[in-house]
């Protein structure tokens, strides 16, 4: 059926365009203006850093309703894991991004939170939580940090157990529930959950986002 809902599936959707001296929200203006003027797009997989870089145009296309659902995997609030992550923003930026949204009235977000990264303390676990709890997202996936010989991270020092790991993941859900926020954290099916919420927030059919043998 025809439809004028599309959504945006990549590892990493703000890095659209590097390669070509494009951008992710020329891309969709491009779409708008080639394609139907009243489109409407999902984005997953929007890191902070490129919603940041884009901030007004992005912001733009979600109050004229161009934009209706992102994922913004934050990963944690604490400045000090964020570091540690090498992530390219910090506490103080991501609360200003979702403190945008809402003054917009922008509710349709999801983020992802990782629990249990080398060094992380109670404090830093409690500071993503309460992040989460003052801007109430649409849904987010509590997920642990899983060492692999990889990860550059698995070789740091002040590894989290397996067991600390669970226990402060478990608080998190007990956290956001209590405030009805949806959460996810499950450890082997954490896709398919995903991909079945923004099914129903954009009322699409999506059937080919697998990579692999159909």
């Amino acid at each position: 059926s025809n439809t004028n809902k599309v959504m945006f599936l990549a590892d990493s959707s703000g890095e659209y365009g590097i390669d070509t001296g494009s951008s992710l929200p020329q891309l969709i203006n491009k779409l708008k203006e080639k394609v139907r003027s009243d489109i409407q797009i999902g984005i997953s997989q929007l890191n902070p850093e490129h919603f940041i870089k884009y901030n007004n145009q992005m912001l733009d296309l979600i109050k004229s309703g161009t934009i209706i659902y992102i994922n913004i995997p934050i990963q944690s609030a604490s400045n000090n894991i964020l570091s540690s992550m090498h992530r390219k923003y910090n506490y103080e930026q991501i609360d200003k991004l979702f403190s945008d949204f809402n003054k917009i009235k922008f509710r349709n977000f999801s983020t992802h939170l990782l629990f249990g990264f080398p060094g992380e303390k109670e404090s830093d676990a409690k500071k993503s939580i309460n992040f989460i709890i003052k801007h109430s997202p649409r849904h987010v996936v509590a997920s642990a940090f899983m060492p692999h010989p990889a990860i550059e991270a698995s070789g740091y020092k002040n590894q989290i157990s397996k067991d600390e790991v669970e226990r402060r993941i478990k608080r998190c859900e007990e956290e956001l529930i209590k405030h009805g926020i949806k959460v996810a954290t499950d450890w082997g099916s954490v896709t398919n959950k995903i991909m079945n919420r923004i099914k129903f927030s954009l009322g699409l059919e999506l059937k080919d986002y697998r990579v692999g043998p159909k």
